[in-house]
């Protein structure tokens, strides 16, 4: 069937970072630029999800780090997700461990629940945890399907920014090699 990303309601963390751009509502904006961050302090960081209605979700898609900091050492290597039908009991849906994925695709058993909780027990490295994205899809992720293929965690490719910031320096790289060279021929005659 089609894979559906169901729309989040509201997120609630149990901490945000020492600025504004690294508020909960990050993390469902679906701009890799952007993450949300616990506070220095918090020792079981996490992150509670509303769906709009309660839904069956068979996969939970979390992008670590941030592109915005290029700094993709901030993965979580640790943490479980719980789902729950009234947003006070909770069961453990997946526990993940070991991850070192920039996106982590986690297919999970078919689980009807309006809400979700991330709660991260281990960062990778010694840097404060980021989240930029989660996403919660009704089918699970077909990786033999291209199309469905998640990116490649060890190449984030190149943004459209770094693209027009190359070839604005290169515009400038000419414009003064063309300048030096009209210079020094003004200068020998």
């Amino acid at each position: 069937g089609r894979n559906i990303q169901v729309p989040i309601e509201a997120v609630k963390a149990s901490s945000e970072g020492f600025s504004n751009d690294f508020v909960q509502d990050n993390v469902r904006d679906q701009f890799r630029y952007t993450c949300w961050q616990p506070g220095s302090g918090d020792k079981n960081p996490s992150l509670t999800f509303t769906l709009t209605s309660e839904q069956t979700i068979r996969s939970v898609v979390i992008s670590h780090g941030s592109a915005r900091s290029g700094d993709w050492r901030s993965d979580a290597a640790e943490y479980t997700i719980q789902a729950s039908t009234d947003g006070k009991n909770w069961s453990n849906v997946l526990k993940a461990t070991g991850n070192s994925s920039q996106i982590a695709v986690h297919n999970i058993p078919e689980t009807t629940a309006r809400y979700f909780r991330i709660v991260f027990t281990e960062s990778q490295y010694d840097v404060p945890l980021e989240v930029a994205d989660v996403k919660f899809l009704t089918a699970e992720v077909d990786f033999s399907d291209p199309g469905q293929q998640p990116e490649n965690p060890e190449n984030p490719g190149i943004s459209k920014e770094l693209v027009i910031l190359l070839i604005v320096a290169a515009v400038c790289v000419c414009a003064l090699t063309a300048f030096v060279i009209t210079v020094d021929v003004r200068r020998r005659k």
